[in-house]
């Protein structure tokens, strides 16, 4: 199994791709192949995981007690934000307007590798973040 490590800023262009920078291409054919899982990820970003880490992030929350308020809002927010989208033979892949807009990115893009998944984040936007919680490690 190949993990997501790194992290490499990159642009969208006009048609809303991005190319993903070589940190990512060897995990990438190996693990991801040609489609990712987007959705809202905590703290302002979106999420794009594999198809098996997909799978065990909507299993993991179909075992949660639906009846607990915070879980319905989670699996909703995850649901009703999500997209599939395919990584072109040149390694771009398409992100959402609608997913783009609700995390603030415009042009350009901080990509991370979380190990089981990329995260897309507006630089300012995860240099903030970084920045608040620097104190708390």
């Amino acid at each position: 199994m190949s993990y997501l490590f790194g992290n490499a800023k990159t642009s969208v262009d006009d048609k809303g791709r991005l190319s993903l920078p070589a940190v990512f291409r060897n995990a990438i054919n190996e693990k991801i192949r040609n489609k990712l899982f987007l959705t809202l990820g905590h703290d302002n970003s979106i999420y794009g995981y594999p198809l098996d880490e997909w799978k065990k992030i909507i299993e993991r929350n179909r075992l949660k007690d639906y009846d607990d308020p915070q879980v319905r809002l989670r699996i909703r927010q995850m649901a009703t934000n999500f997209d599939v989208v395919k990584i072109d033979k040149q390694g771009r892949v398409y992100l959402p307007v609608h997913l783009m807009k609700k995390v603030g990115i415009q042009k350009e893009v901080l990509i991370l590798g979380t190990v089981d998944k990329m995260e897309f984040w507006n630089p300012n936007g995860y240099q903030t973040y970084s920045n608040g919680n620097m104190k708390a490690i």
